[in-house]
């Protein structure tokens, strides 16, 4: 069974901007918007052919794709040190998700759960988008 990356901050995708495009290699980024952590998860931390689509509730479907052992670790450290960011300042921080350079998803992190970071080991869920957007991104990570 595949694990949320955690229900309370699942990934939750718009989806201007991410159907029909002519280029088919994908730009994948997970980043600190402050710019005060470097840490970056990018398409070379994303297991490929562990990309795939499914529906979700009513219209909407999920991208669920699992991260390397790079990626994992990354992903780790970029969300603990917005947890401890959040901890200093005594409020909730984000982190931006982008594909193909545009802002998708702004995911709260609380400091007060997630004081260490994320652990990913069971993959990533990106949910909210149409099934065929859902399908279209799976596609292009399994192939880029």
């Amino acid at each position: 069974m595949r694990a949320v990356l955690v229900a309370s901050i699942a990934l939750f995708l718009t989806t201007a901007g991410c159907g029909g495009s002519d280029d088919p290699s994908l730009q994948f980024r997970i980043y600190d918007p402050t710019g005060r952590s470097h840490i970056e998860v990018t398409n070379d931390d994303l297991k490929r052919e562990t990309a795939n689509a499914g529906q979700a509730s009513g219209d909407s479907a999920t991208l669920y794709v699992q991260l390397t052992e790079r990626g994992q670790r990354r992903f780790r450290a970029l969300t603990r040190s917005i947890a401890r960011e959040g901890a200093r300042r005594q409020r909730l921080q984000r982190f931006f998700v982008a594909i193909d350079g545009e802002v998708v998803s702004r995911v709260t992190i609380d400091h007060r759960d997630f004081p260490d970071g994320i652990d990913t080991r069971q993959g990533i869920e990106i949910h909210g988008m149409p099934l065929a957007t859902a399908v279209e991104l799976a596609h292009r990570i399994q192939n880029e």
